[in-house]
């Protein structure tokens, strides 16, 4: 009769507990599933906690940190990955400029609309407005990808804009209160909407010529963008006087907003991108709206009112309009691989961002890149 020996039973021993593992593991579906959730997560605190930073730092003070730090971190990442600088040869020079520029402002001219809100009551009105991207994406497919669009579009986008109307203007407004609100506070629904037009617009372009940057190396160039952000802030942080004093509750904002949303949201949403379920991710990515109102509601302890709720969910179904109304009839765009709207929104998705939140469209390798919407 056969017997075991040592050997046998430690093989017998390590298979079975393989096995005992194989079944606890988190299947790859579900564990892709759970990235894009928290990227989503990440991206809807980026607004409540850039305002409570820029309350203690000032503006371009909390900003210039925040990507300087965020950026510089980044791009050493991807010279230990890729061991160099070749990764940037990658990059086209109209990519970089027009697509880092429109990233550029998009980060700044939420800092602005965030930092100089009247009241944190506004925040939350600034940064539903800055959420119309997700319908200018769309919008802008049209001309910028050549996408096909039926007439349904520009009742998406009226209805996302009167979501913005009813989130804004209180239900008994006058002719005259309104005035004053424009004049006095307008500003920051200005930048927000300079938000959601550069967010749209950069997120159709760089996935216009996401076949021009750099496949071998499968590099993004968000690192680049977040420095140059940082670096911008910078400059216009030397000509505007701030008060600046880092308390000990305003580090954790620091902290957070360097390493979620700037870093660990992108890498989430990448795994989510590779892994996930396309088709629930991206579905998840419309709820962004509700769930930045709602954090925002609760972190920076500022009550919603209904009229805001619905606005909310007015930019949210005309996105939803807004994607049901361009067909994908497969790229004109030179060099691109079709894909479905919903991964289209799902590559678009986010924030930011980052501060959100990101560089939508999927880059011809390893990495999507995404804001935020960021914000």
């Amino acid at each position: 009769m056969a017997t075991t020996g040592p050997a046998d039973t430690g093989t017998a021993g390590t298979a079975g507990n393989s096995r005992l593992l194989s079944t606890h593991r988190l299947p790859s579906t579900a564990w892709g599933n759970l990235m894009g959730i928290l990227a989503i997560a990440v991206w809807s605190s980026v607004i409540a906690f850039s305002r409570r930073l820029t309350e203690d730092l000032g503006t371009f003070t909390s900003g210039t940190s925040v990507y300087l730090i965020g950026g510089a971190l980044s791009i050493g990442l991807l010279l230990l990955r890729h061991r160099g600088f070749a990764w940037l040869r990658g990059f086209t020079p109209r990519y970089l400029w027009i697509c880092g520029g429109l990233f550029a402002f998009y980060e700044v001219c939420l800092y602005v609309a965030v930092g100089y809100a009247a009241n944190r009551q506004q925040v939350l009105e600034v940064g539903l407005i800055n959420y119309l991207w997700i319908g200018f994406t769309f919008a802008f497919a049209v001309p910028v990808l050549r996408r096909r669009a039926h007439w349904a579009l520009a009742a998406g986008i009226l209805v996302a804009l009167a979501g913005v109307a009813v989130a804004t203007l209180p239900a008994d407004y006058s002719v005259a209160e309104l005035r004053t609100n424009l004049l006095q506070h307008g500003a920051p629904y200005a930048f927000a909407f300079g938000c959601a037009v550069s967010w749209g617009l950069y997120s159709n372009l760089s996935r216009k010529w996401a076949s021009e940057t750099g496949p071998a190396s499968g590099a993004s160039a968000v690192p680049l963008f977040l420095l140059a952000t940082g670096a911008a802030l910078l400059l216009i942080r030397l000509f505007v006087a701030e008060q600046s004093h880092l308390s000990a509750g305003g580090v954790l904002p620091l902290v957070y907003l360097i390493v979620f949303p700037t870093i660990l949201g992108y890498v989430s949403w990448d795994v989510a991108m590779r892994k996930g379920n396309l088709i629930l991710v991206a579905s998840l990515s419309y709820a962004i709206p509700l769930a930045s109102t709602f954090i925002s509601s609760y972190f920076l302890n500022v009550g919603v009112p209904e009229h805001l709720w619905l606005g909310c969910l007015l930019v949210i179904a005309g996105a939803v309009v807004c994607k049901y109304s361009v067909e994908d009839d497969g790229d004109h765009t030179r060099g691109e691989e079709a894909h479905p709207p919903s991964q289209d929104l799902a590559d678009h998705a986010c924030a930011t961002q980052p501060p959100a939140p990101v560089r939508a469209g999927a880059d011809a390798g390893e990495h999507v890149e995404h804001r935020h919407a960021h914000d």
